[in-house]
This record gives structure tokens, C-alpha cells and sequence, in this order.
């Protein structure tokens, strides 16, 4: 599964060596392992996240916002959807600073929402929790990014260590531990993380 260069998505079946087009216009697509549903971004510039089967059938708006979503992450039990909204006064006048982070489930309902700016989401692979890279609580500017991890209904917040933006979060099977790089403040170096 591929956008083309025109911004089609198509499905290839590699057994069959068959193609077959799916939309004219796609952007940033995941696909969910265990319901089989695409979801991706339709029509960039409205930047609406919309779901369909594999198969092209019950194509549906799961959410729209005027707004740019990145990064956004299914549950690994095709569940929920996890995306961040963000807004930057630089764009233009219309546009203020703000990051929003949504957990939907997969009708589209909203299960969780904080103003929030988050870079990474990565998902247990129960589905019950997810972990995020954010600024520290206290908003302090000179401050690295942390790991933070949650309930997928934003319940049970908390700081798992310092870590820097383009680090990779990574569960354990039994979605008891996560491994990331971590930042250790007192030495200024990083090491691997295992909480």
C-alpha cells in the first residue's frame, strides 16, 4: 500500500501481482493489524482522518480538523485512535499557539482530549495504555522533552524520564515496560531507559 506521486492510494496483492486503487488523494496512512481498516489523512489541507476497510467498503470521517494532525497511531486492537493537533501563530493571523492531544474510539467518539503537545505515540501492546514524548510537567524551556505514559483514557498520567524528541518508544510483549533513550540531567548524557 502506497500514495502515488498524485497522491493515490493504492493496495498491491504480491501473490496475485495485482494493483488496485483505492482513492485519488491520500496523505500519512497506517493500517490497523488487527481490524484490517486504513486510516489516513484525507483532503491534506482540511486534514481529515478517515477510515475505510481494506477493500475499499465503509469508507467513514473519523475525525476532521481545520488543522495539521501529526502524529496520529491506531490501539493495536484496532480500537482507538490516538492524534495530536497543532496550531502555530507564525502560519498567520487566524492561526494561535496551541497543541491538542485526542484519543477517539474507532466511531469516531471522543474518549480523551488535553492541550498538549506530544511528538510521539506509541501504543502497549494490550492496547490499555500509551506512551508519549512531551514537554516536562513544569514547563520549564531549558528543560529536555519526557517520556510520559497513560491509561488510552488519559487516566494515571506520569513521567517515566527525561529523553529528547526524535527518541523511539518501545513496549515489552507483556506490556509492562517500556525501553527508550533516556537523558540523564546530573551527567548530560544518554543511555537506554527501561522502565
Amino acid at each position: 500500500i502506497w500514495p502515488s506521486s498524485r497522491g493515490g492510494l493504492f493496495v498491491m496483492n504480491i501473490e496475485r501481482d495485482e494493483i488496485r486503487q483505492l482513492t485519488r488523494e491520500v496523505a500519512y496512512l497506517i493500517w490497523s493489524q488487527e481490524t484490517n481498516d486504513i486510516a489516513f489523512l484525507w483532503q491534506h489541507e482540511n486534514h481529515n482522518i478517515a477510515v475505510m476497510n481494506s477493500d475499499n467498503t465503509n469508507r467513514r470521517l473519523l475525525f476532521h480538523n481545520r488543522l495539521v494532525i501529526s502524529p496520529y497511531s491506531w490501539s493495536p486492537d484496532g480500537k482507538f485512535l490516538a492524534c495530536h493537533v497543532a496550531s502555530r501563530s507564525q502560519w498567520g493571523a487566524e492561526y494561535k499557539d496551541f497543541d491538542r492531544l485526542y484519543i477517539l474510539d474507532i466511531a469516531g467518539n471522543l474518549v480523551y482530549q488535553r492541550d498538549w503537545r506530544v511528538a510521539l505515540l506509541a501504543w502497549s501492546p494490550d492496547s490499555q495504555r500509551i506512551a508519549c514524548i512531551a514537554p516536562s510537567k513544569n514547563g520549564d524551556e531549558e528543560q529536555p522533552p519526557c517520556v510520559y505514559v497513560m491509561g488510552r483514557d488519559g487516566s494515571a498520567l506520569r513521567p517515566v524520564g527525561f529523553t529528547y524528541y526524535e527518541t523511539e518508544i518501545a513496549w515489552s510483549p507483556d506490556s509492562q515496560q517500556i525501553s527508550f533513550i533516556r537523558y540523564d540531567m546530573d551527567t548530560y548524557t544518554y543511555a537506554l531507559g527501561v522502565n
